[in-house]
């Protein structure tokens, strides 16, 4: 029996009732369980909750009530149910949906290994299905009448589905003529560098608006035409397929007057220092971070790939929180589990070499002149530390200088793994997000390892995954699949 993750195991709500429906003098509040059924497969019966009902409580009043249990909208409790008819009809990759996923169940690694493992079975069989999100949303109108007496009462929330018809062929391309980035392609069906097709299926009317930018991904310095998508059957040509082109261009620059010079809409305020997030974090608009004022969120990955942040001041919210305020006027949490300094200022006296594109050696703290490599892994005597702008630059023994970056260099010691055991079946991939398989490797076979990185760099969405590089690719470092030997 498939289970809905977001809801069942969730801890009783006791002596605090959660008032979702209107005032009225029939009011009553009432221990309330949710079962949910998609398909032909009954899944999870939620914890007890409190619901307080009269003649107006409707599906969505009751779905409400237990989505604030856990601090979330409608939509996410729901998430399995949604991830799988994404997954199923490709609008979501699995990888993706389990990044997301983890990020919103906190899951561990091994538990993200488990439900890649049991979504990637079609637990819920949606196969040539799709998430009816219209009937869904009339669904959660509908009016619930409590018994009176029952306790705790059940309510029964049946996902409607619908036949997912509709082929679409996607193609990707770039205005300008360039290559797409690996963001791009390697979720694609097919690609030849300059564009890539992606076919994804789904039913007549419906409107994908790709909030996390999983099918239509973002590319720095251009902006995507269309943003979203809609099935249309009246657009299905001769060869079943209805096609749409994604395009990607350069944003156009307004052009001023000899004469008019452009005045900024918003003064551009000094830069005090730079952060980088420890954490999933969101960005607001104001300091006292109102959902509907979100920005951007971020997921957390590995600190080479961490988001970096420019802070022109610190700000206290309504509530007495202390805020960043960065350069482009939106705002993130200055709350230290969450974000640190991005720069090292310390005194060391050796520092590593952590970035897995390795880091450069210069003759000035300007670093105008390059005067070698130093491969990730590298240890290096530094004698002090040097203020340079923003930066830390860090001396070495012979005069030249390294950054004080803590996405590149830092002073412990990394574990280094020079070669793994694999315990199974391991393949070798051309690509760190593992696409375009190149090997395979059997159980018990040694593996060189040349150093290590993380899948995802480009996607400040999606946590990423640590994988080991290997001569002519790379291999996972899922230590379930890979140990390391000496």
């Amino acid at each position: 029996m498939a289970t809905l993750g977001l809801v069942v195991g969730m801890t009783p709500i006791t002596g605090k009732s959660i008032a979702v429906a209107r005032a009225a003098e029939t009011d009553v509040t009432v221990p309330t369980v949710l079962r949910s059924t998609i398909s032909t497969a009954p899944t999870g019966i939620s914890d007890p909750f409190d619901v307080t009902y009269n003649d107006q409580t409707t599906v969505g009043d009751v779905l409400d009530a237990l989505s604030k249990t856990k601090g979330v909208d409608r939509n996410t409790v729901l998430l399995e149910f949604y991830g799988e008819s994404y997954v199923v009809n490709k609008l979501w990759t699995l990888s993706q949906f389990m990044s997301y996923y983890a990020q919103v169940m906190g899951l561990s690694d091994s538990q993200v290994s488990e439900f890649t493992a049991t979504f990637g079975s079609d637990p819920f069989k949606l196969k040539g299905q799709a998430i009816d999100e219209q009937a869904t949303q009339k669904l959660f109108d509908q009016k619930v009448t409590y018994d009176g007496s029952t306790s705790p009462f059940e309510v029964d929330l049946n996902v409607p589905l619908t036949k997912a018809d509709i082929s679409m062929k996607i193609t990707y391309k770039m205005a300008d003529g360039s290559n797409l980035p690996a963001s791009v392609t390697d979720n694609a069906d097919s690609s030849d560098g300059a564009t890539a097709t992606r076919v994804v299926t789904g039913y007549d009317g419906q409107v994908f608006n790709d909030k996390h930018h999983f099918l239509i991904p973002e590319i720095s310095g251009y902006t995507a035409n269309p943003t979203g998508i809609t099935f249309d059957s009246s657009k299905v040509g001769a060869d079943g397929n209805q096609d749409v082109t994604i395009t990607y261009s350069k944003p156009t620059t307004a052009t001023s007057s000899p004469n008019k010079p452009t005045k900024s809409t918003k003064p551009t305020s000094r830069v005090a220092f730079k952060v980088y997030a420890k954490r999933g974090l969101n960005r607001y608009r104001n300091a006292d971070f109102k959902r509907s004022e979100r920005v951007q969120g971020y997921a957390k990955k590995a600190k080479a790939y961490a988001p970096i942040f420019s802070v022109v001041k610190t700000v206290t919210s309504k509530a007495g929180n202390q805020r960043y305020e960065l350069a482009d006027g939106t705002y993130i949490t200055a709350n230290a589990d969450y974000v640190g300094k991005l720069y090292w200022s310390g005194h060391y006296n050796k520092l590593f070499v952590t970035n897995p594109k390795g880091t450069n050696v210069y003759s000035s703290t300007t670093f105008t002149n390059k005067v070698r490599h130093l491969k990730q892994g590298a240890a290096v005597a530094v004698t002090k530390v040097v203020k340079q702008g923003l930066t830390t630059r860090y001396e070495l023994a012979d005069g030249t200088y390294i950054t004080g970056n803590k996405q590149w260099v830092s002073p412990t010691k990394p574990t280094m793994v020079t070669k793994v055991k694999a315990t199974t079946k391991i393949n070798r991939y051309q690509t760190v997000n593992l696409k375009k398989r190149i090997k395979s490797y059997k159980k018990g076979s040694t593996i060189t390892v040349k150093g290590w990185d993380y899948s995802h760099g480009d996607r400040p969405d999606l946590s990423g995954t640590k994988r080991y590089r290997v001569a002519g690719g790379y291999i996972t470092a899922n230590p379930r699949l890979v140990h390391s030997v000496k």
